[in-house]
């Protein structure tokens, strides 16, 4: 938890190697939970899945190689 100005703010995560990495939002003012949203990772490590509340923020990506590094891009729902 942190304290703001206008109340207690709840903020919860968990991860663990084996699962989903999970961050549950404030919800409001007076600590209450809000959304919790899951990270899902592919076998590389890598971002693939991020849902919460029953939607789907991204639902797939595609990593490539680039001089610069990997790009990804994300099938945004």
């Amino acid at each position: 938890m942190f304290l703001a100005r206008g109340g207690t703010f709840r903020l919860d995560h968990s991860f663990n190697a084996a699962d989903p990495a999970t961050l549950r939002y404030p919800g409001g003012t007076a600590g209450q939970q809000g959304e919790l949203v899951t990270y899902g990772y592919n076998g590389l490590g890598q971002l693939n899945s991020v849902s919460g509340s029953g939607v789907s923020y991204v639902s797939s990506t595609t990593y490539n190689a680039t001089s610069t590094g990997a790009q990804c891009d994300a099938a945004v729902s």
